[in-house]
């Protein structure tokens, strides 16, 4: 674990998980682009979040089905 003073550890930030990067799990952080950044925040139930806590937010591998954002998304239609 990082133990420098003012360091923020990185983990998931979906709901009721904590995970943490590891060997296993991957972490994430949020896309640039606009379009599919909220995309993600719109899943992760955090639409009210601003631009500067963007930086923060990491979403692991266990997330995604094949374990890693995909190159393409699929706006929900429902």
């Amino acid at each position: 674990m990082n133990t420098k003073k003012g360091s923020v550890s990185r983990m998931c930030k979906v709901l009721n998980c904590r995970n943490l990067k590891s060997a296993s799990v991957k972490l994430y952080s949020l896309p640039k682009d606009g379009v599919r950044r909220d995309l993600w925040l719109e899943r992760m139930n955090l639409n009210y979040i601003n631009d500067t806590n963007l930086k923060n937010l990491y979403v692991c591998s266990d997330h995604f089905l094949t374990g890693k954002p995909s190159g393409e998304f699929h706006k929900k239609t429902c």
